[in-house]
């Protein structure tokens, strides 16, 4: 079995190409509705904690039907836990004092123990190979925010968070599975088809 997972951050067309390739009949862990989880945060550590704690918790929920699928030969996932830890990197990078850094921090440290913790326990199933999507050229990132219909300003919709979601996920992807199984795609104009040609090779 060959688990191919699709990472970087928001309007890089990650879930377009997840679509497709369910579309084209194969195995696909949907999305986790990481901005419903996240909603509700009241920013101590304590609630930091316990959402993170929530999506560990729904990332093990995807562990049964990775294991029932041993026999497809391909298999993707739209995010993994990859994204947890690039989220965390960016509410660090965000942080507007050193009592918000700090938080965020022990947080993500809180996470990367539990991660390794349930992946140890085989709670957690990583892929055996990580593609991150990203756009270098900010014209063309811009272009599909407005495509998207998005008008106000949000940290996800900035080019240089697309940026640092992109180089969180390298980062982690090369910690957790190593060089050789993480590679990196500037889609640039590339129609999903396209992209999916590439993931497949």
């Amino acid at each position: 079995m060959k688990y191919i997972g699709i990472e970087g951050s928001s309007y890089v067309g990650k879930t377009t190409v997840a679509e497709k390739l369910k579309n084209d009949g194969y195995e696909t862990m949907e999305e986790y509705d990481l901005t419903k989880i996240y909603k509700h945060s009241d920013n101590t550590l304590k609630d930091k904690k316990e959402i993170i704690d929530i999506l560990l918790s729904e990332e093990m929920k995807r562990t049964p039907k990775i294991k029932q699928s041993n026999n497809s030969s391909l298999i993707f996932s739209d995010r993994t836990p990859i994204s947890f830890i690039s989220f965390e990197d960016m509410k660090i990078h965000e942080s507007k004092n050193e009592e918000e850094r700090l938080k965020s921090f022990l947080a993500k440290e809180y996470l990367m123990s539990q991660l390794h913790e349930k992946i140890k326990s085989n709670k957690i199933i990583l892929p055996n190979l990580i593609i991150v999507l990203f756009i270098s050229n900010p014209e063309i990132f811009y272009e599909r925010v407005r495509q998207r219909g998005i008008t106000k300003v949000s940290e996800l919709s900035k080019f240089n968070t697309q940026l640092l979601i992109a180089r969180s996920a390298i980062k982690n992807s090369n910690l957790f599975l190593g060089e050789n199984n993480t590679r990196i795609i500037d889609i640039k104009n590339m129609k999903s088809n396209e992209i999916i040609d590439i993931i497949k090779k």
